[in-house]
């Protein structure tokens, strides 16, 4: 009979490997791939900074994905607001590495700065959440 702690043991190196993986088809651009191995990773209840980066790995997974697609109309801004919820998740709900943490508002931002210049998004506050993101990032140590 294996233990509770063999068995988080288990799931943290089961996280680690698929968060990994993740990454690499990021990069490799296979971004349904990626974004089902990060979502894998997060029903292991993963430790906060893990789930972080999960949380990251999802939004670059949508927005690469839309840019892929060339997504437009209602789509885009859509798919641009699904990854700005995951990259907010990163700062609002778990704490994660300066990197990684940094790197999420980057990318909120820029997805912000993106919905701003959109037909249809006439006074939102979009460029003020983009600024604000920016800001944020200049100021936090």
């Amino acid at each position: 009979m294996t233990s509770t702690t063999e068995n988080e043991e288990n799931a943290a190196i089961r996280t680690l490997a698929l968060v990994g993986q993740a990454n690499s088809l990021v990069a490799a651009g296979d971004l349904a791939k990626a974004r089902e191995a990060a979502q894998q990773a997060l029903a292991f209840q993963p430790p906060p900074h893990m789930a972080a980066a999960a949380h990251a790995i999802i939004g670059d997974a949508i927005v690469e994905d839309a840019a892929a697609k060339k997504l437009s109309g209602a789509q885009l801004p859509d798919a641009l607001l699904d990854a700005i919820l995951e990259y907010l998740r990163v700062e609002n709900q778990y704490p994660a590495r300066a990197q990684v943490e940094g790197r999420a508002l980057l990318r909120a931002g820029e997805c912000f700065q993106k919905l701003s210049t959109m037909p249809g998004r006439a006074g939102s506050d979009d460029r003020e959440r983009a600024v604000a993101l920016f800001g944020k990032l200049n100021s936090d140590k």
